[in-house]
């Protein structure tokens, strides 16, 4: 009598990591992945091409106000009727030392609200959405007191930073929904699908 096939070992089980990104794999054979893609589908394949801009569709920097005197000072970031506000989910402190970096991450429905309040850091955007009309672009926005700006990231947008202050840095970030894990996803700050040195560039 013939045995019965093994059965097969996937069958209920959770699907590996890497097999699970294979379905959110990035096509680099065009410069931001084929049109057909789905948004959501963000992860990447190979290296992709990226270059240095000063733009990234959707992304927003607002100058944000600091009131000092003798005391001390007021810091504004976000209130409800800015053009920017969509609404609120949570806020939350990332503390960062210097030289560590925090990347890369990317939100399928979340939009992030940044903002520096204390420190320095180098903060990274890079746009890999099909049909996006800055697709391929990179943005380093260094933040801090001395520069103290709101960035607000729209979704599908890569991101990532790194603590330059000497002292530690904290970075507020006010999302307009809660935070949950099957909408986020993330990579290792050298990972070579965004070939993007994190070192400074001297020269």
């Amino acid at each position: 009598m013939r045995s019965p096939p093994p059965a097969n070992p996937s069958v209920g089980q959770a699907p590996r990591r890497h097999e699970a990104r294979q379905k959110l794999r990035f096509d680099s054979a065009t410069k931001c992945g084929p049109a057909k893609t789905d948004p959501s589908q963000h992860s990447l394949k190979n290296p992709m091409k990226i270059q240095k801009a000063n733009h990234i569709e959707g992304v927003i920097i607002t100058p944000l106000k600091q009131i000092p005197d003798e005391r001390g000072k007021i810091m504004h970031m976000l209130r409800a009727d800015s053009p920017h506000f969509k609404g609120f989910g949570e806020i939350y402190f990332s503390c960062v030392h210097r030289g560590a970096i925090k990347a890369w991450h990317i939100h399928k429905e979340m939009t992030l609200n940044y903002a520096c309040v204390f420190g320095k850091i180098k903060f990274v955007l890079v746009d890999t959405r099909p049909g996006s009309s800055t697709c391929g672009n990179l943005m380093e926005i260094f933040i801090g007191p001395e520069h103290y700006n709101l960035v607000t990231v729209p979704p599908h947008v890569w991101n990532g930073f790194k603590g330059l202050a000497d002292e530690i840095s904290i970075v507020a970030n006010c999302t307009d929904i809660v935070h949950r894990p099957d909408e986020i996803d993330r990579m290792g700050p050298f990972d070579p699908s965004i070939p993007y040195n994190w070192d400074i560039q001297h020269g």
